[in-house]
């Protein structure tokens, strides 16, 4: 149970920093400050969170992430969208390359002197296994786990979560 605590915690922590994250616009000017924080917390709750699963009864179970619903991607290929919530912590945690893609926003700017106001949305990903890049809606996967992933545990295991 121990063992259990020491993922849950983290991955609570970072699914709600991640959803806040990729809710909130920032002046494109501070894109990697953002890139880092974005990049160093989808690692870290993608290990959490795959410990959790893998050592639970949510490791037989199929957990999608839901896709984005506004358009305005900022890159010029179609996404390639990696739906499925294992497979993406895997492809996370083993990254090659990995860029953040952000999502332009109108009727939210919040920064008049800047170039463009955006919300960080997606992870473009690349790993050993995953040779062509995957793209993984950051915001699915923090709403994944806190209305998946989060309920179920704690169902579960009433006293200790």
């Amino acid at each position: 149970m121990v063992a259990l605590l020491a993922s849950y915690r983290p991955a609570n922590d970072l699914a709600l920093s991640l959803f806040a994250l990729s809710e909130t616009v920032f002046p494109a000017e501070w894109n990697d400050e953002i890139n880092e924080i974005l990049v160093r917390d989808l690692v870290t709750f993608s290990t959490h969170t795959r410990r959790l699963i893998q050592t639970t009864f949510l490791r037989d179970q199929a957990i999608a992430i839901p896709r984005p619903h506004f358009g305005d991607i900022q890159y010029g290929a179609e996404p390639n969208w990696l739906d499925d919530f294992q497979r993406a912590t895997g492809v996370i945690i083993h990254y090659t390359t990995m860029t953040v893609s952000y999502v332009g926003v109108t009727g939210r700017e919040r920064f008049k002197d800047t170039s463009r106001n955006h919300v960080p949305m997606l992870a473009r990903v690349k790993s050993n296994k995953q040779t062509e890049f995957a793209d993984i809606n950051v915001n699915g996967m923090a709403l994944a786990f806190l209305t998946h992933i989060k309920p179920a545990l704690q169902r579960a295991f009433p006293d200790e979560i």
